[in-house]
């Protein structure tokens, strides 16, 4: 049996990141509604022509990923799908279909979705400002009754301290020579100060990130080692550094041992600026 996996939330909180995700892993074909705009009509359509536009492209995907499942071909559906009517529509015809429908819950703080979009804007479908505002009257949270897997960042919280702390000690890159270095003391004030974002997918914290606003560094960054390869640090990271930036700072700091895949932060706008007497290497970044 096919599986449709549709992918619920409102703009900026990841779906389509999330859903490229899932298109590798399962593998599945990816219908991402925002993708088909762009490519068919341009980044910036005409406003009096864009609900035209948009159920053009919705109408010819659905024929294409309906096939796919009669085909037995699993497919994620990246449309939000931001009122009841049409989740409940989207699923009756699936299992009319023969197939199986997931629903996943995708949320992430508001400034950190607007960031998203102010960085998305450059290249995508263009969203203004005043028009995230209004669109929120028409999209609807999902219902009690709703089935659904959950996913997304938040504030740590003083539950999560022991899944932090099993993550920190069960990385295999920078591991600490001495546990007792980071405390599950240490980590409770800094969620104490707002200072850890977790990643949480269906009530598993699977990594998180915190910046330390006492002196700009960024830390700890760290993936549950089963979870690593998915992005969830990309993810994470701006947020710390969002922390640092409110807290009055100018530049984010961190250091990592040499050789690890940590220098993925060379890619992500950071620069590095020695070592230090440790022998980790030294990055840091304007905010």
């Amino acid at each position: 049996m096919a599986t449709a996996h549709l992918i619920h939330g409102y703009l900026g909180v990841g779906k389509t990141t999330f859903a490229s995700r899932l298109e590798r892993q399962l593998p599945a074909i990816r219908f991402s509604h925002d993708e088909w705009m762009t490519r068919l009509y341009g980044d910036d359509p005409p406003v009096e022509r864009f609900e035209d536009f948009y159920r053009r492209v919705y109408q010819q995907v659905g024929e294409i990923w309906s096939r796919c499942l009669e085909l037995g071909v699993d497919v994620v559906l990246d449309f939000g799908f931001w009122n009841r009517l049409g989740r409940d529509a989207t699923i009756a015809k699936i299992i009319a279909l023969g197939g199986e429908a997931r629903l996943y819950r995708l949320s992430c703080p508001e400034d950190e979705t607007w960031r998203r979009l102010e960085s998305r804007n450059l290249d995508l479908l263009y969203i203004a400002r005043n028009t995230f505002e209004v669109l929120k009257a028409r999209f609807e949270p999902l219902g009690d009754d709703e089935e659904r897997i959950e996913m997304g960042i938040r504030r740590a919280v003083q539950t999560d301290v022991p899944p932090i702390m099993e993550i920190r000690h069960s990385v295999r890159e920078n591991r600490l020579s001495d546990p007792d270095l980071v405390t599950a003391a240490d980590c409770e004030t800094f969620i104490e100060r707002s200072e850890i974002w977790v990643w949480e997918e269906d009530g598993a914290v699977q990594g998180f990130a915190a910046g330390d606003t006492r002196d700009g560094r960024i830390f700890g960054l760290f993936i549950a080692p089963e979870y690593e390869g998915r992005g969830i640090g990309q993810a994470l990271l701006p947020l710390a550094c969002e922390t640092l930036r409110k807290a009055g700072h100018t530049t984010a700091k961190l250091s990592t041992v040499a050789g690890t895949r940590a220098e993925f932060y060379r890619t992500n706008g950071w620069t590095m600026t020695g070592k230090n007497q440790k022998g980790e290497l030294v990055f840091q970044r304007p905010l």
